[in-house]
């Protein structure tokens, strides 16, 4: 009797294993790189973007840099539009390479080409349609190859 009542339980143990194996939750699958974006900047809730370099090392080799911007919580706008009541700041995106002069846009994609060989820093902010500055700056650098 002992035989047949531990062979029972034995056997309900190996179910009742096999229904839990079941009912645990599958394995969180593991997050998408971050495909070399920048860390978002800006308060939670507030402005924010960050930005990448796409393609970095083809587009150097061909003296240029192609720049990819993100923003949460600001609509890009280059046209004030009349009285809101809508607390999203409106504005446009400033980019520059170095020293050169800024790059004031609406585009999320912008490419700098006839870059000279060398390292060039590249930084993107959001600027409210009155020129303040919405968002902190992001701060790329790209460096170009000898030809």
């Amino acid at each position: 009797m002992h035989f047949f009542l531990r062979m029972v339980l034995g056997i309900i143990a190996a179910i009742s294993m096999q229904c839990m194996a079941q009912l645990a939750p599958p394995p969180a699958p593991e997050a998408p790189p971050a495909a070399n974006w920048s860390n978002w900047l800006g308060p939670a809730g507030s402005g924010r973007i960050r930005a990448r370099l796409r393609d970095q090392s083809a587009y150097a080799a061909q003296h240029s840099a192609a720049v990819e911007v993100e923003v949460q919580n600001i609509f890009l706008t280059s046209v004030e539009g009349g009285t809101t009541t809508s607390a999203v700041p409106r504005g446009l995106l400033q980019y520059q390479v170095d020293d050169c002069p800024t790059v004031v846009t609406t585009d999320t994609r912008l490419r700098f080409d006839h870059l000279a060989a060398g390292k060039h820093a590249i930084t993107v902010s959001v600027i409210g349609l009155d020129n303040r500055q919405i968002t902190p700056q992001v701060k790329l650098q790209v460096d170009i190859p000898q030809k």
